[in-house]
């Protein structure tokens, strides 16, 4: 998964930006998880200068069903300058090109197979609906990914 993400959104992350380590999460039950750590080492391709640490490109995922509250998705940091069109916006064609990577990353992920499992999603687990825990939680797997055409910050640490 950590190359996949590397190929796909490293040509539009700042040289600023690396990955040194990564961390995923299989629940197999409402009260058993197993994790696992890497190490897969990387950093971004776009040279120049790099925007502020709390500017972020914004991946939202489409999820199958309506519902309130907040939706999944993925905060990207290393974002260059050249990628701005404005203070808060990115070029079309960045914005594309992350469109691009966030889907073309979905079906990396999604085509992934190690030893004895066989199919894996890339998604989200729902653990409330209507302000009630579900018994189990529901996994969502994500249809599609499509980059916001504004910049963000994570939390709203800091406005831009």
């Amino acid at each position: 998964m950590a190359a996949a993400f590397r190929t796909r959104f490293g040509p539009s992350l700042s040289t600023v930006w690396s990955s040194t380590t990564q961390r995923a999460v299989w629940f197999t039950s409402s009260t058993d998880e197993i994790g696992v750590d890497g190490s897969d080492t990387g950093s971004g391709s776009l040279t120049g200068t790099q925007c502020p640490a709390n500017v972020a490109y914004l991946i939202n995922w489409s999820i199958s069903g309506t519902y309130r509250g907040g939706h999944p998705r993925t905060y990207l940091c290393g974002v260059a300058v050249s990628t701005e069109s404005s203070s808060i916006t990115m070029t079309s064609t960045e914005r594309t090109n992350l469109t691009s990577a966030a889907n073309n990353f979905l079906s990396d992920v999604n085509a992934l197979t190690h030893g004895a499992i066989a199919t894996v999603k890339l998604g989200t687990v729902a653990f409330f609906h209507a302000n009630s825990a579900l018994a189990p939680p529901v996994f969502k797997p994500y249809l599609s990914g499509a980059c916001s055409p504004k910049f963000a910050t994570q939390r709203r640490r800091v406005r831009r």
